[in-house]
């Protein structure tokens, strides 16, 4: 802005001199102008949940399973080297941290019908979703993160109904559709048990 407003008043200046008004001596701003009041940001954004420190020396984070499940084989969920963001804490998330979700979800009882929050960064803000027994798909839907701004995360929640399922335990895959291909990319793995 500043390269421009200079380069503004040389012009001007060029101009007078040719046009024969050099009696009056003009001085060329070399301060940076103030900035103005609406640039300046003082307010956190809501709706983000604090960032937990990440552990350098760590390469994955194993959740403790605060809901009983097998501690002999705990549910690892691994994270990049380079996530998107800092894990929040409390929640597991994909490798690269764009949709993340409570760490107490992990193996929790559901009901045929249950709702699922967390918050996610993704193409247009969509957040898809399906449920699995045994490999087979029982259910699916998306819904939409309401991020503040483009590429910072936002809260979701997922509603499933009616899931009929025999086995004791499902697992919720909440992921995004690749813009590219429409492939699941970011995939969150979740173990539920049924009632």
């Amino acid at each position: 802005m500043n390269t421009q407003k200079t380069l503004l008043l040389t012009v001007m200046t060029l101009s007078l001199v040719g046009a024969g008004c050099t009696s009056k001596k003009v001085t060329i701003p070399t301060a940076p102008a103030p900035q103005a009041p609406s640039e300046v940001v003082t307010e956190k954004p809501t709706g983000i949940p604090a960032p937990t420190p990440i552990d350098s020396n760590s390469a994955s984070t194993v959740v403790d399973n605060p809901t009983g499940s097998d501690v002999r084989n705990p549910v690892v969920y691994a994270e990049d080297k380079e996530p998107l963001r800092p894990r929040p804490a409390g929640e597991i998330c994909d490798t690269k941290n764009f949709i993340c979700t409570s760490s107490s979800l992990v193996y929790s009882e559901i009901g045929s019908t249950f709702s699922v929050t967390g918050t996610g960064v993704a193409f247009e803000n969509t957040i898809s979703w399906r449920i699995e027994e045994e490999g087979k798909i029982i259910a699916r839907g998306f819904t939409t993160a309401d991020a503040p701004d483009i590429g910072q995360p936002g809260p979701f929640t997922i509603t499933a109904s009616d899931i009929g399922a025999s086995s004791k335990v499902v697992h919720l895959i909440i992921f995004e559709s690749s813009a590219k291909d429409g492939e699941p990319i970011h995939e969150l793995r979740i173990p539920l048990r049924r009632k």
